[in-house]
């Protein structure tokens, strides 16, 4: 469990991993260090600005929601601003119902002993 959401196992894993498995052994030193420890070695201002940034959206390692909710607004808003753009270039008639296409004279006729079953 992350705060509210379950973490399946291949990351639970994944992350037992990073902290617990040795991944480098400094040639130097003969120290060995996980995934983890080594990109903190690595990349020590990264490393905390990157922390510090995931303590913040899951409101102290409480919450992972904060990670998607914005990622998620945006999707939705671009579908629906997809849908809205479709809409607006479709053959409208004059009172704005959709103008279909159908070879025919009059489109109302196409309509014409078709039943819907609702």
């Amino acid at each position: 469990m992350f705060g509210k959401q379950d973490v399946n196992r291949t990351i639970r894993q994944r992350a037992f991993d990073a902290i617990s498995k040795p991944f480098y052994k400094d040639p130097e030193t003969g120290n060995q260090y996980t995934e983890l420890q080594k990109y903190q070695n690595d990349n020590p201002i990264e490393y905390i600005k990157n922390i510090s940034i995931l303590f913040a959206l899951t409101n102290g390692f409480k919450n992972i929601e904060g990670l998607f909710k914005n990622e998620v607004k945006k999707k939705v808003k671009k579908g629906f601003s997809e849908l809205e753009n479709k809409l607006n270039g479709t053959s409208r008639n004059s009172d704005g119902s959709l103008r279909f296409v159908t070879g025919t004279d009059d489109d109302n006729n196409f309509f014409k002993g078709i039943k819907l079953d609702l």
